[in-house]
């Protein structure tokens, strides 16, 4: 899978592949097994449907709170995943502002 993904991509960008000093390209089992990320998804859950907005990462402690005081979620497992840089942690310090002030 790493040659073919680099065969495709030196195509597109000659020479990548002698700019590149190393590669550790692990599957999906191998970043659970190392990681403890479950299913391997950097993602710390699937983007799907059933996990977006008000469910991520589950019911009940979505929206950034959770039930223990203090301990908010500003990660790729909170809204809006690790698609967007940053945006999780921006999202949870304006939360937490808005609880701070109320």
């Amino acid at each position: 899978m790493l040659e073919n993904t680099l065969a495709v991509l030196e195509d597109h960008a000659p020479g990548l592949r002698d700019s590149i000093a190393h590669v550790e390209f692990l599957m999906p089992w191998e970043i659970e097994e190392r990681f403890g990320m479950v299913g391997g998804n950097w993602h710390h859950g699937e983007l799907a449907v059933e996990q977006m907005l008000f469910l991520r990462p589950v019911p009940g402690i979505a929206q950034y709170q959770t039930p223990l005081p203090g301990l908010w979620l500003a990660s790729v497992s909170s809204h809006p995943g690790g698609g967007i840089s940053g945006a999780a942690g921006w999202n949870a310090a304006e939360r937490i502002i808005r609880e701070v002030r109320a």
